[in-house]
Protein backbone atom coordinates (compact mmCIF):
# COMPACT_ATOMS: atom_id res chain seq x y z
CA UNK A 1 0.00 0.00 0.00
CA UNK A 2 0.98 3.16 -0.80
CA UNK A 3 0.87 5.20 2.80
CA UNK A 4 1.39 8.67 3.29
CA UNK A 5 1.09 11.34 5.90
CA UNK A 6 1.27 15.47 5.41
CA UNK A 7 1.15 18.30 7.64
CA UNK A 8 1.50 22.08 6.01
CA UNK A 9 0.78 25.62 7.24
CA UNK A 10 -0.26 28.36 4.63
CA UNK A 11 0.11 32.03 4.66
CA UNK A 12 -1.11 34.21 2.33
CA UNK A 13 -1.66 31.08 0.32
CA UNK A 14 -2.87 31.97 -3.49
CA UNK A 15 -4.73 28.66 -5.19
CA UNK A 16 -4.91 30.44 -8.31
CA UNK A 17 -1.12 30.10 -8.86
CA UNK A 18 -1.38 26.65 -9.14
CA UNK A 19 -5.06 26.26 -10.89
CA UNK A 20 -7.31 27.75 -13.59
CA UNK A 21 -9.74 28.93 -9.98
CA UNK A 22 -10.53 32.45 -8.74
CA UNK A 23 -7.69 34.46 -6.98
CA UNK A 24 -7.56 34.31 -3.03
CA UNK A 25 -5.07 34.53 0.18
CA UNK A 26 -5.69 31.16 2.61
CA UNK A 27 -4.06 31.32 5.87
CA UNK A 28 -4.23 27.87 8.45
CA UNK A 29 -3.36 24.00 8.44
CA UNK A 30 -3.85 21.07 6.52
CA UNK A 31 -3.00 17.67 7.95
CA UNK A 32 -3.68 14.34 6.03
CA UNK A 33 -2.45 10.72 6.17
CA UNK A 34 -3.71 7.53 4.52
CA UNK A 35 -3.15 5.72 1.44
CA UNK A 36 -3.38 6.61 -2.24
CA UNK A 37 -2.96 2.73 -4.18
CA UNK A 38 -4.32 0.36 -4.45
CA UNK A 39 -7.35 1.86 -2.42
CA UNK A 40 -7.75 5.35 -1.76
CA UNK A 41 -8.25 6.02 1.87
CA UNK A 42 -7.44 9.68 3.11
CA UNK A 43 -8.84 11.36 6.38
CA UNK A 44 -8.15 15.05 6.13
CA UNK A 45 -8.28 18.01 8.11
CA UNK A 46 -8.39 21.63 7.06
CA UNK A 47 -8.35 24.62 9.87
CA UNK A 48 -8.60 28.30 7.37
CA UNK A 49 -8.02 30.98 10.08
CA UNK A 50 -10.34 34.47 10.03
CA UNK A 51 -8.18 36.56 7.59
CA UNK A 52 -8.34 34.20 5.09
CA UNK A 53 -10.42 35.41 1.61
CA UNK A 54 -11.15 33.71 -1.48
CA UNK A 55 -13.23 34.67 -4.41
CA UNK A 56 -13.16 38.44 -3.26
CA UNK A 57 -15.07 36.89 0.16
CA UNK A 58 -13.67 36.37 3.66
CA UNK A 59 -13.52 32.36 4.20
CA UNK A 60 -12.56 30.56 7.23
CA UNK A 61 -13.51 27.56 9.87
CA UNK A 62 -12.67 23.84 9.72
CA UNK A 63 -12.97 20.61 7.84
CA UNK A 64 -12.15 16.89 8.14
CA UNK A 65 -13.18 13.42 7.02
CA UNK A 66 -12.25 10.59 5.93
CA UNK A 67 -12.65 9.25 2.19
CA UNK A 68 -12.45 6.52 -0.14
CA UNK A 69 -13.27 6.84 -4.13
CA UNK A 70 -16.92 6.25 -3.33
CA UNK A 71 -17.43 7.52 0.53
CA UNK A 72 -17.05 10.55 3.23
CA UNK A 73 -17.13 9.40 6.69
CA UNK A 74 -16.50 11.55 9.79
CA UNK A 75 -17.78 14.58 8.30
CA UNK A 76 -17.63 17.61 10.26
CA UNK A 77 -17.63 21.21 8.13
CA UNK A 78 -17.99 24.55 10.34
CA UNK A 79 -17.53 26.91 7.73
CA UNK A 80 -18.31 30.34 7.62
CA UNK A 81 -18.67 32.40 3.95
CA UNK A 82 -18.85 36.56 3.78
CA UNK A 83 -22.03 36.71 6.18
CA UNK A 84 -23.08 32.82 5.53
CA UNK A 85 -22.24 30.04 7.39
CA UNK A 86 -22.52 26.31 6.66
CA UNK A 87 -22.51 22.68 8.77
CA UNK A 88 -21.78 19.55 7.94
CA UNK A 89 -21.84 16.00 9.85
CA UNK A 90 -21.97 12.79 9.56
CA UNK A 91 -21.38 10.27 6.32
CA UNK A 92 -22.71 10.12 2.58
CA UNK A 93 -22.13 7.40 0.10
CA UNK A 94 -23.88 4.06 1.38
CA UNK A 95 -27.50 3.34 1.58
CA UNK A 96 -27.20 3.36 5.55
CA UNK A 97 -25.59 6.68 5.13
CA UNK A 98 -26.85 10.23 6.75
CA UNK A 99 -25.27 13.56 6.64
CA UNK A 100 -26.77 16.88 8.36
CA UNK A 101 -26.64 20.13 6.87
CA UNK A 102 -27.24 23.57 8.08
CA UNK A 103 -27.09 27.05 6.28
CA UNK A 104 -27.71 30.30 7.57
CA UNK A 105 -27.35 33.39 4.77
CA UNK A 106 -28.38 36.27 6.99
CA UNK A 107 -27.77 38.37 3.75
CA UNK A 108 -28.22 37.06 0.16
CA UNK A 109 -27.06 39.89 -1.45
CA UNK A 110 -23.60 39.84 -0.22
CA UNK A 111 -23.21 36.81 -2.04
CA UNK A 112 -24.81 37.60 -5.51
CA UNK A 113 -21.42 39.29 -6.80
CA UNK A 114 -18.74 36.81 -6.22
CA UNK A 115 -21.45 34.00 -7.29
CA UNK A 116 -22.20 35.52 -10.59
CA UNK A 117 -18.54 36.70 -11.12
CA UNK A 118 -16.95 33.04 -10.12
CA UNK A 119 -19.24 30.41 -10.08
CA UNK A 120 -20.97 31.79 -13.00
CA UNK A 121 -24.28 31.69 -11.92
CA UNK A 122 -26.77 34.17 -13.45
CA UNK A 123 -28.62 35.87 -10.82
CA UNK A 124 -30.86 38.95 -11.81
CA UNK A 125 -30.99 42.62 -9.82
CA UNK A 126 -31.53 42.76 -7.13
CA UNK A 127 -31.20 39.66 -4.73
CA UNK A 128 -32.26 40.20 -0.96
CA UNK A 129 -33.46 38.46 2.06
CA UNK A 130 -32.44 35.96 4.69
CA UNK A 131 -32.40 31.80 4.44
CA UNK A 132 -32.00 29.25 7.17
CA UNK A 133 -32.02 25.77 6.42
CA UNK A 134 -31.77 22.67 8.63
CA UNK A 135 -31.82 19.08 7.25
CA UNK A 136 -30.47 15.49 6.50
CA UNK A 137 -29.35 14.01 2.93
CA UNK A 138 -30.25 10.58 3.18
CA UNK A 139 -29.08 6.98 1.17
CA UNK A 140 -26.98 6.16 -1.28
CA UNK A 141 -26.30 9.05 -3.55
CA UNK A 142 -27.59 7.45 -6.91
CA UNK A 143 -31.56 8.17 -5.58
CA UNK A 144 -31.01 9.77 -2.12
CA UNK A 145 -33.64 11.11 0.11
CA UNK A 146 -33.78 13.98 2.38
CA UNK A 147 -35.41 16.22 4.96
CA UNK A 148 -35.78 20.36 4.89
CA UNK A 149 -36.69 22.92 7.17
CA UNK A 150 -35.90 25.84 5.81
CA UNK A 151 -37.24 29.80 6.11
CA UNK A 152 -36.61 32.90 4.43
CA UNK A 153 -37.39 36.42 5.05
CA UNK A 154 -37.87 39.75 3.19
CA UNK A 155 -36.78 37.71 -0.50
CA UNK A 156 -36.69 39.21 -3.00
CA UNK A 157 -35.47 37.90 -6.59
CA UNK A 158 -34.96 40.28 -9.40
CA UNK A 159 -37.38 43.54 -9.73
CA UNK A 160 -41.11 41.61 -9.91
CA UNK A 161 -40.75 38.66 -7.35
CA UNK A 162 -40.69 38.99 -3.63
CA UNK A 163 -42.18 37.84 -0.49
CA UNK A 164 -42.30 38.84 3.22
CA UNK A 165 -42.06 35.45 4.47
CA UNK A 166 -41.54 32.18 2.98
CA UNK A 167 -41.18 27.93 4.72
CA UNK A 168 -40.49 24.84 3.21
CA UNK A 169 -40.63 21.92 5.09
CA UNK A 170 -40.47 18.12 3.26
CA UNK A 171 -38.75 14.83 3.32
CA UNK A 172 -38.84 11.95 1.15
CA UNK A 173 -37.49 8.37 1.72
CA UNK A 174 -34.18 7.01 -0.03
CA UNK A 175 -34.71 5.02 -2.96
CA UNK A 176 -31.83 2.61 -2.32
CA UNK A 177 -31.57 0.59 0.71
CA UNK A 178 -29.18 -2.42 1.87
CA UNK A 179 -31.64 -4.72 0.10
CA UNK A 180 -31.31 -2.68 -2.93
CA UNK A 181 -34.05 -0.22 -5.12
CA UNK A 182 -37.48 0.22 -3.75
CA UNK A 183 -40.50 1.26 -6.08
CA UNK A 184 -41.77 4.36 -6.04
CA UNK A 185 -44.76 3.24 -3.90
CA UNK A 186 -42.86 2.35 -0.51
CA UNK A 187 -41.04 6.29 -0.77
CA UNK A 188 -43.55 8.33 1.70
CA UNK A 189 -43.05 11.97 0.53
CA UNK A 190 -44.17 14.86 2.45
CA UNK A 191 -43.63 19.18 1.22
CA UNK A 192 -45.29 21.93 3.03
CA UNK A 193 -44.72 25.30 1.59
CA UNK A 194 -46.09 28.48 3.09
CA UNK A 195 -45.79 32.04 1.69
CA UNK A 196 -46.83 35.40 3.23
CA UNK A 197 -47.64 38.70 0.78
CA UNK A 198 -45.90 37.25 -1.94
CA UNK A 199 -45.50 39.43 -5.32
CA UNK A 200 -45.26 38.23 -8.27
CA UNK A 201 -45.58 39.57 -12.18
CA UNK A 202 -49.37 38.66 -12.79
CA UNK A 203 -50.45 38.69 -8.97
CA UNK A 204 -50.34 39.92 -5.96
CA UNK A 205 -50.93 36.80 -3.23
CA UNK A 206 -51.36 37.60 0.67
CA UNK A 207 -51.20 34.04 1.53
CA UNK A 208 -50.17 30.99 0.18
CA UNK A 209 -50.38 27.68 1.65
CA UNK A 210 -49.53 24.31 -0.02
CA UNK A 211 -48.80 20.48 0.90
CA UNK A 212 -48.39 16.98 -0.49
CA UNK A 213 -49.02 13.92 1.36
CA UNK A 214 -48.23 10.47 0.42
CA UNK A 215 -46.13 8.30 -2.04
CA UNK A 216 -43.94 9.32 -4.83
CA UNK A 217 -45.98 6.88 -6.95
CA UNK A 218 -49.50 8.26 -5.57
CA UNK A 219 -49.86 11.24 -3.34
CA UNK A 220 -52.46 14.23 -3.28
CA UNK A 221 -51.49 18.10 -3.10
CA UNK A 222 -53.59 20.65 -1.71
CA UNK A 223 -53.24 24.66 -2.19
CA UNK A 224 -54.45 27.60 -1.00
CA UNK A 225 -54.15 31.27 -2.14
CA UNK A 226 -55.93 34.29 -1.09
CA UNK A 227 -55.13 37.86 -2.61
CA UNK A 228 -56.45 40.79 -4.21
CA UNK A 229 -59.77 39.67 -5.81
CA UNK A 230 -58.99 35.84 -5.30
CA UNK A 231 -59.75 33.37 -2.99
CA UNK A 232 -58.52 29.87 -4.48
CA UNK A 233 -58.26 26.56 -3.67
CA UNK A 234 -57.54 23.50 -5.58
CA UNK A 235 -56.56 20.17 -4.94
CA UNK A 236 -54.13 17.48 -7.41
CA UNK A 237 -53.91 13.62 -7.07
CA UNK A 238 -51.27 11.61 -9.06
CA UNK A 239 -47.64 10.25 -8.84
CA UNK A 240 -44.68 9.78 -10.33
CA UNK A 241 -43.82 7.04 -13.12
CA UNK A 242 -40.90 5.79 -14.50
CA UNK A 243 -41.08 6.56 -18.89
CA UNK A 244 -38.87 6.02 -21.40
CA UNK A 245 -37.81 9.38 -23.51
CA UNK A 246 -37.34 9.52 -27.30
CA UNK A 247 -33.85 8.08 -27.03
CA UNK A 248 -34.75 5.22 -25.05
CA UNK A 249 -33.18 6.48 -21.87
CA UNK A 250 -35.75 6.12 -18.71
CA UNK A 251 -36.71 9.34 -17.37
CA UNK A 252 -39.57 10.27 -14.65
CA UNK A 253 -42.91 11.78 -15.61
CA UNK A 254 -45.68 12.70 -13.19
CA UNK A 255 -49.67 11.95 -13.88
CA UNK A 256 -52.52 12.69 -12.16
CA UNK A 257 -55.53 14.72 -12.41
CA UNK A 258 -56.71 18.68 -10.91
CA UNK A 259 -59.47 16.80 -9.23
CA UNK A 260 -60.83 20.66 -7.67
CA UNK A 261 -60.73 24.07 -8.38
CA UNK A 262 -62.69 27.04 -6.87
CA UNK A 263 -62.59 30.80 -6.68
CA UNK A 264 -64.80 32.68 -4.41
CA UNK A 265 -63.28 36.46 -5.43
CA UNK A 266 -63.84 38.86 -7.82
CA UNK A 267 -64.02 36.32 -10.75
CA UNK A 268 -65.86 33.67 -9.40
CA UNK A 269 -64.91 30.28 -10.89
CA UNK A 270 -64.83 26.42 -10.27
CA UNK A 271 -64.23 22.96 -11.90
CA UNK A 272 -67.34 20.97 -12.34
CA UNK A 273 -65.30 17.72 -13.03
CA UNK A 274 -61.27 16.72 -12.38
CA UNK A 275 -58.85 17.41 -15.64
CA UNK A 276 -56.19 14.96 -17.06
CA UNK A 277 -52.51 16.31 -15.94
CA UNK A 278 -49.37 15.13 -17.22
CA UNK A 279 -45.99 16.71 -16.65
CA UNK A 280 -42.40 15.18 -18.07
CA UNK A 281 -39.23 17.09 -18.27
CA UNK A 282 -40.62 18.53 -21.98
CA UNK A 283 -44.37 18.24 -21.94
CA UNK A 284 -47.24 19.78 -19.67
CA UNK A 285 -50.19 18.35 -21.04
CA UNK A 286 -53.74 19.48 -19.38
CA UNK A 287 -57.12 17.85 -20.52
CA UNK A 288 -60.18 19.16 -21.37
CA UNK A 289 -61.57 21.03 -18.57
CA UNK A 290 -65.22 21.61 -17.74
CA UNK A 291 -65.55 25.22 -15.50
CA UNK A 292 -68.30 26.89 -14.38
CA UNK A 293 -68.09 31.06 -14.27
Amino acid sequence: ARAFSVSARATRFDPARFAAVPAGQLDGTITASGTLAPAFDVTAAVVLTPGSRYADVALSGTARARATRSTAKDIAVDLHVGNATIALSGAFGTPVDALKYAVDIPRIDELRAPLARHAKWTMPEPVAGSVRARGTIIGDPRSPGFTIDAQGAQLQWGPGLRAKSMTLAGSLAPGITERGRVGLDTRPLKLAVTAVELVTPPVDIKSLRFAADGTLARHTAKLDATGDGMDVDATVTGGVREVKRADGMPDFAWFGSLDTLTNRGTHAVRLDAPAVLEVSRDRLHVGSARIAV
